[in-house]
């Protein structure tokens, strides 16, 4: 049994190595999550024709399908849920949220992206939704990780501080990477190097006493 479900970008899929979960999705905004919890609960469907616009895994390689047996397992039978929220963005189809790399930011004919809307949450809304996700995972011990700092991504710090603000009003537990001094070990203005990535597990298994290691 794996401990820790990881419900993230590609920054934290070292956490716990080879989960189905991590290899199905990357999630970034609130919206996403609630709809990944929300679709394995049977509260909400996702079409098969939409799934490679969902689903990052089945974006990147079509020939892949959705086993929500798995994913609904490795969810029932982790003891830790680690939520990375790094993006306001929501990319809008027929009332289901895309994972970024499949909307159709600007006008082209790439045939794996589609056509979408896209708006930006504000903080009251992720707060509500940060609110939805902890009484939806009562049973669960949950950690919400920030996106990091960086000098080419200067509109970060607001998200960030509202992310962390909110968690620690109603006491969340919480993880910026950027007091841990991970921005210095980066490979571009997204991706920890591996060093980072080790520094990553070693202090949130310090900070919050599990094993991502």
């Amino acid at each position: 049994m794996k401990d820790n479900l990881i419900l993230s970008s590609c920054r934290l899929g070292k956490l716990q190595d080879n989960t189905y979960t991590h290899s199905l999705i990357h999630t970034h905004s609130t919206k996403e999550v609630l709809q990944y919890l929300s679709y394995l609960n049977n509260e909400s469907d996702i079409p098969q024709n939409m799934e490679r616009f969902i689903f990052r895994g089945i974006f990147l390689d079509n020939r892949k399908k959705v086993n929500k047996i798995a994913a609904k397992k490795e969810l029932d039978q982790s003891k830790n849920v680690i939520i990375e929220i790094c993006s306001k963005k929501k990319y809008i189809s027929n009332n289901l949220y895309l994972h970024h790399l499949a909307a159709r930011k600007k006008k082209n004919n790439n045939p794996k992206q589609h056509d979408c809307i896209m708006e930006c949450q504000d903080n009251a809304e992720i707060a509500r939704d940060i609110l939805d996700i902890k009484t939806r995972l009562r049973d669960k011990n949950i950690i919400i990780v920030t996106h990091v700092l960086c000098a080419a991504a200067k509109g970060r710090q607001e998200l960030i501080s509202t992310v962390s603000n909110i968690c620690d009003t109603y006491n969340i537990k919480c993880f910026n990477p950027s007091l841990y001094g991970l921005d210095q070990h980066m490979t571009d203005s997204n991706h920890y190097n591996r060093t980072g990535l080790d520094l990553m597990a070693k202090n949130i298994t310090e900070k919050f006493g599990i094993s991502c290691m």
